[in-house]
């Protein structure tokens, strides 16, 4: 089975209001997959990245949703725990490339 992410981007400076233009990138998964819904409070999640994706496989990509979108909270992403590198809006999205080395993603609310 294949999955495909489309992903387009439209930068707006609303200030200035100009228009950037767009990007876009395709990605297709061969087989190899990792899905989970998770419910995501403001205590430390912990999950851990099937090995069919980093482990011998090569690097993987991770998507990530925030899927509440009425939610005033944001949710913290991180590769290490207690360390966030990413921080996601109610109803933002992301898609990253991941080293093969990685095997752990660590998230957690934030009360808006």
């Amino acid at each position: 089975m294949s999955t495909a992410f489309k992903v387009e981007v439209k930068l707006n400076d609303t200030d200035n209001r100009i228009n950037y233009g767009y990007g876009s990138i395709e990605v297709t998964c061969e087989g190899h997959e990792h899905a989970e819904v998770l419910d995501i409070g403001s205590s430390e999640v912990d999950t851990t990245i099937s090995t069919d994706i980093t482990g011998g496989e090569g690097s993987g990509y991770l998507y990530l949703e925030h899927t509440d979108a009425s939610s005033t909270s944001d949710v913290s992403v991180g590769f290490a725990t207690g360390v966030y590198v990413i921080q996601l809006e109610p109803g933002e999205r992301a898609l990253l490339p991941l080293l093969s080395t990685l095997t752990h993603i660590y998230m957690k609310t934030n009360s808006g």
